[in-house]
């Protein structure tokens, strides 16, 4: 049994071999037709199989029809196609960084807060403020370094699941603060182009 990406970039089967080669019959499968076995995780094409490589003869295109095939984007193409939203996950993750810094700076060296005269409940406060400013620049500082790590990853096709929760990530306002506007389509745009099979081969490749 086989998977295989369609012309239109989407995925289909399982299917036997009888069944692939009526899809060569009906031009929808060719050589370069990228090819999934059942238990395997990589794809690649047809013609790279010795039991389907007969199926994949040419034929003749029919008078005056146009080519159905939509060729198949190489490694190069796709990770050229990661290389824009890798980088914009790797702005956001810096940006976040370098906001989570300054707002724990400008918190210790703000004016003390307005006293409610009691020195119990104003110890208390202050107590629990700090503490929980620290963690909340600590996280911001972590989201923002795995961001940046998630994008470096993406622009080279590795650590799919790295990627997809750096996009993730980018997506939340508490985590990416200040720069929550700019990291939702971000997040968006890398999550789609993470989910189309041809980029999923060429992290699995």
């Amino acid at each position: 049994m086989y998977k295989i990406i369609g012309a239109d970039q989407k995925e289909y089967g399982p299917v036997s071999a009888d069944q692939m080669r009526q899809w060569v019959t009906e031009g929808r499968v060719n050589g370069q037709t990228l090819v999934q076995p059942e238990g395997q995780t990589g794809w690649q094409p047809l013609a790279s199989f010795p039991e389907l490589a007969g199926l994949a003869a040419p034929l003749p295109p029919a008078f005056g029809a146009a080519p159905r095939m939509a060729p198949i984007a190489s490694s190069a193409e796709v990770l050229a196609r990661l290389n824009g939203p890798g980088i914009a996950l790797l702005v956001v993750g810096v940006l976040t960084i370098l906001w989570s810094i300054f707002n724990v700076v400008s918190y210790f060296s703000a004016s003390p807060m307005q006293k409610t005269g009691n020195p119990t409940i104003d110890r208390f406060i202050e107590g629990a403020q700090k503490p929980q400013a620290l963690a909340f620049g600590f996280v911001q500082i972590a989201c923002g370094t795995l961001m940046i790590v998630g994008g470096m990853k993406m622009r080279q096709g590795k650590s799919y699941k790295l990627a997809q929760t750096a996009s993730v990530i980018a997506m939340i306002p508490c985590t990416a603060s200040c720069c929550c506007v700019v990291g939702l389509p971000i997040g968006i745009w890398s999550l789609i182009l993470l989910n189309k099979p041809e980029v999923k081969g060429v992290f699995e490749s």
